[in-house]
């Protein structure tokens, strides 16, 4: 994530498509769907979208009509992490609406407000911050905790000590790392957006076979198909699955070009809900519990039975880096670290 602020009329959007060599994918935050800011390469009056999110008021990135201070806040905290999760390579062009007269209208003050806020909570996840003045980029010291600050605490996660002489305080709803054998499994992901496709990537080579069934799909989910239409039957699933030799190094993914039914879920034991109709994942996840098959949703952490790591794997040697979905800067700086003590490249990990 990028984050390019300064005046207006400072040649922000021509300095960050020339510096991250990103000339197409852009969207305009003063007239695209609310939902396109998931799947842009970046978003140019990045402001403007922030007033239209608090007209909105709907279910969504920004979640609740409080316009407090402390409401607000705690907004921008919650849309910063989404956006991270769901868009981590953006790229945002906003206008700095600090300076100058103190609007007259409390709806503009709210406006400068929310945008200071959720700007600020962006930076403090991005990977830089960027200021335009007359064309010319002056990268600014992003808010982050210093290397030997999460040096520290990786090691005291690494050894099961947190702070206060030893005494485990980590917060009691941290999800706990379970290794899974899904080679033999048959998973199920609903939806074929961005963030399916990057978890559809996580599972290569770890699942035994992965439907997707969505009516449309990202261009990246031709990359990984092995069929578009299912052609083999469960039965047939069943016998074949244990006498292949292989079994275990590929992943089979076929997509089921359609909408969703209740009876895609039989068979599964693991369902991934990646729509972009919050109410249809919520509805699946109700399904899944009833049924007693884990899920994961993408748009509601509150209704997911396990979370998605970081994955760094070299061999037969993984890796899964978790925050239990607070904190994902510290996430991503663990993965480096890992990825360097094995001297590795980040084309070897997985962000999901």
């Amino acid at each position: 994530m990028k984050v390019i602020i300064g005046g207006a009329c400072q040649g922000k959007l021509a300095f960050a498509k020339r510096e991250y060599q990103a000339a197409d994918g852009w969207v305009d935050g003063q007239v695209c769907k609310l939902e396109e800011i998931e799947v842009c390469r970046g978003i140019y009056h990045f402001h403007e979208y922030v007033r239209r999110l608090m007209d909105d008021r709907k279910e969504g990135l920004w979640f609740s009509a409080d316009q407090s201070i402390l409401g607000i806040e705690q907004q921008a905290e919650r849309f910063a992490d989404l956006l991270y999760e769901k868009n981590p390579d953006i790229l945002i062009v906003s206008n700095e609406l600090g300076c100058g007269i103190v609007p007259m209208e409390k709806r503009d003050r709210l406006w400068r407000e929310a945008c200071g806020r959720v700007c600020t909570a962006l930076a403090a996840r991005a990977d830089e911050v960027v200021r335009v003045v007359c064309g010319v980029g002056q990268k600014l010291t992003v808010q982050e905790e210093a290397p030997e600050l999460v040096q520290n605490k990786i090691g005291k996660l690494s050894s099961g000590m947190m702070e206060n002489d030893g005494v485990n305080d980590l917060p009691a709803s941290a999800c706990f790392p379970l290794f899974l054998d899904l080679s033999h499994t048959h998973l199920l992901v609903v939806g074929a957006g961005q963030i399916a496709l990057r978890r559809i990537r996580a599972l290569l080579g770890f699942a035994g076979r992965i439907t997707v069934v969505a009516p449309d799909a990202a261009p990246g989910l031709s990359d990984i198909l092995t069929e578009t239409v299912e052609t083999e039957t469960e039965k047939a699933w069943e016998e074949r699955r244990f006498c292949e030799p292989d079994a275990r190094k590929r992943t089979k993914v076929v997509w089921e070009q359609r909408k969703f039914c209740e009876s895609d879920l039989d068979g599964k034991m693991m369902v991934l809900a990646a729509t972009d109709d919050k109410a249809l994942n919520a509805e699946i996840a109700k399904a899944c519990r009833r049924r007693g098959i884990l899920v994961n949703v993408c748009s509601d952490a509150a209704l997911c039975d396990f979370q998605f790591p970081s994955i760094v794997r070299e061999g037969d040697l993984v890796v899964g880096v978790n925050a239990s979905g607070r904190n994902h800067r510290l996430v991503k700086e663990t993965r480096k670290k890992i990825e360097a003590c094995l001297g590795i490249d980040e084309a070897g990990s997985r962000y999901c």
